[in-house]
């Protein structure tokens, strides 16, 4: 490391991109380490073509780390920049991503044209004053969509319709039992056209309340007859999904006889429920 004396106030060592060694050219002799050429800093892959990796070093111990997708490691700064940024002759935007921004006359370069990567429905390149490419993406459920030049749904852009397909076809496949699919999934599955399947939905019944039944069933539970007066919660009208609770009816009685509660050996019931909203915009019913 090196003394950096940029402010008076503030007098401590430094990894050496931070400091200016204008003038003082001495620095301690290495003791490199594997992946480490000094013992402590942020150094580059031993791979001048691996552009994403790089390690953090302290005491000659190294830590592997990976910039974010799109970004390199740059050694000027030791943080992940844009590959035009970086500097380094192995990692500029061509080779990195393996795309050339076409040419553009300049009228359309200064808006900094996007084209869909022809790999990826969900990825695009932005050409930066029409030269520099700079990959950008898609929000999780999305698409590229080449015709609006803008991110879109799949089930709108028939090159990409079938994209997400078999993530959700994998994550349904695999959601445990009871378990209830988050907001995300079900809103791009919809977005996808996707057919989402049907789920066992756990309910808590307290003692007391009542033992809901099999849809289209009037039949109520082998344990128990649903008590006088305590509606049965059932889906809200309009296919609009989720359940509510039906006001308890006012009703006047004049007997004086007690009926003790249902028995109940648990406080919970399993019934079929069916996530049947594939239209519904409204993700806080699940």
């Amino acid at each position: 490391m090196a003394f950096n004396d940029l402010n008076p106030k503030v007098e401590k060592c430094d990894f050496l991109f931070q400091v200016s060694c204008k003038g003082r050219p001495d620095l301690q002799r290495p003791k490199p380490t594997d992946n480490c050429p000094r013992q402590n800093g942020y150094f580059p892959h031993e791979d001048q073509t691996n552009c994403r990796e790089f390690f953090y070093c302290t005491n000659g111990i190294s830590s592997p780390l990976t910039c974010p997708e799109s970004l390199v490691f740059s050694t000027k700064t030791g943080t992940c920049v844009w590959p035009e940024e970086a500097g380094r002759t192995n990692c500029a935007s061509e080779k990195v991503f393996n795309f050339t921004c076409p040419k553009v006359g300049m009228d359309t370069a200064v808006t900094h044209p996007r084209y869909a990567d022809p790999q990826d429905c969900q990825y695009f390149y932005v050409c930066i004053n029409g030269e520099t490419p700079r990959r950008n993406g898609c929000s999780f459920g999305q698409v590229f969509d080449t015709k609006s030049v803008t991110c879109a749904e799949p089930k709108d852009v028939p090159d990409c319709a079938d994209y997400y397909i078999e993530y959700f076809e994998n994550y349904f496949e695999t959601l445990e039992a009871g378990a209830r699919p988050s907001g995300d999934i079900l809103t791009a599955a919809r977005a996808s056209g996707y057919e989402i399947p049907e789920f066992r939905e756990r309910v808590r019944i307290r003692p007391g309340d009542a033992v809901p039944t099999r849809r289209g069933t009037t039949t109520a539970s082998p344990r128990g007859e649903r008590p006088e007066g305590r509606p049965l919660r059932r889906r809200r009208p309009g296919g609009n999904g989720g359940l509510r609770r039906r006001k308890r009816p006012t009703t006047t009685t004049t007997t004086t006889t007690t009926t003790p509660p249902p028995e109940y050996y648990d406080d919970y019931y399993y019934y079929d429920e069916t996530y049947d909203n594939v239209d519904n915009k409204d993700d806080s019913s699940y």
